[in-house]
């Protein structure tokens, strides 16, 4: 998963509930909006990007670098 570096505290709370629950661990990749961004339209593997950074996500769109309605 591709996350902000600004919401790593938030996500990792919420991690590690979701981990004591189910049988799945969760790998993050955090880092500024710009470099996730670039990296996904460069076609890194992710399941998810999560980015307050509005503009970047217009770019990855515009990349067709996710899932259609998926935003």
């Amino acid at each position: 998963m591709f996350a902000a570096a600004s919401l790593k505290n938030a996500l990792d709370k919420i991690a590690a509930s979701f981990e004591k629950t189910e049988s799945h661990s969760v790998v993050f990749n955090f880092a500024g909006s710009s470099q996730l961004a670039r990296q996904v339209i460069a076609d890194a593997p992710t399941d998810f990007l999560i980015t307050p950074n509005t503009l970047w996500m217009d770019e990855v769109e515009k990349a067709q670098s996710t899932q259609p309605d998926s935003r």
